[in-house]
């Protein structure tokens, strides 16, 4: 069975290593990132108060933005990695 996802989210976020120099920390405070649905890919950012608050997406203009129905897959990678990503 073929899993599909209707959306997927590319959040670029601040991502320094730890006092150990090994382990990253992913800071997920706001940041831009890329949406991609529907043969698509819109610029966006995005923003997170604390834990218990949700993710919210802004389009270009800072509106929120409208979400097409169906799965979703976030990913977080770092900043350092937002000139090298290729969305085909």
């Amino acid at each position: 069975e073929e899993t599909v996802t209707d959306n997927v989210f590319i959040c670029y976020a601040k991502s320094p290593h730890f006092d150990d120099n090994y382990h990253l920390r992913t800071i997920l405070s706001n940041g831009e990132g890329l949406y991609v649905s529907n043969g698509s890919c819109k610029e966006i950012t995005w923003e997170k108060g604390d834990a218990s608050d949700p993710l919210k997406f802004y389009d270009t203009n800072g509106e929120e933005l409208q979400v097409n129905p169906g799965k979703s897959w976030i990913a977080f990678p770092t900043t350092s990695n937002q000139s090298k990503t290729v969305v085909e």
